[in-house]
């Protein structure tokens, strides 16, 4: 509560700097020198812009409903009703369509996007999800479990899941 008064993870502490919310965070680090290659935060402002419109869907249109879905888990009745299998659906048809024609969200290279992106699916196979009717996003999954990493990643979400 001290450093961060909604009490959630992550934050960071930078010196006398504290920061936290995920995607706040994705977009600081590229900053830093040494912390992440230029690459997954470029320099073009149009792929700035679909980077930030990609985190802004994560947080406002996709992840409310992961959210919902393994908020099941803890209720008394934790069963997916169709409204949030609807709801869930249609988020990840979206997110599968930014995956036309290229590997990664943003183009053929990991963006902070896929950061984002990859906290939230692998949450959703964590409490067993099966990704595997979107092919572009389960291909997409694969790429990024190459990724040094995504096992704390992996791992943390299924210690979620359980």
């Amino acid at each position: 509560m001290k450093i961060n008064p909604r009490s959630i993870v992550p934050t960071i502490v930078d010196d006398d700097f504290v920061l936290w919310e995920s995607k706040a965070i994705l977009l600081y680090l590229p900053s830093k020198a040494g912390i992440c290659k230029v690459s997954a935060y470029p320099k073009c402002p149009k792929l700035r812009a679909l980077i930030h419109q990609r985190l802004l869907f994560d947080s406002v249109d996709f992840y409310p409903h992961v959210t919902a879905v393994t908020n099941l888990a803890y209720s008394m009745e934790p069963v997916m009703n169709a409204q949030h299998k609807d709801n869930l659906e249609r988020a990840l048809i979206l997110l599968e369509s930014f995956l036309d024609g290229h590997d990664y969200f943003v183009g053929n290279n990991v963006t902070i996007a896929d950061f984002a992106f990859c906290s939230s699916i692998a949450t959703l196979i964590a409490i067993g999800f099966d990704i595997n009717s979107y092919g572009k996003i389960s291909a997409w999954f694969e790429r990024m479990r190459s990724l040094k990493g995504f096992e704390q990643l992996e791992e943390g979400s299924q210690q979620q899941g359980k």
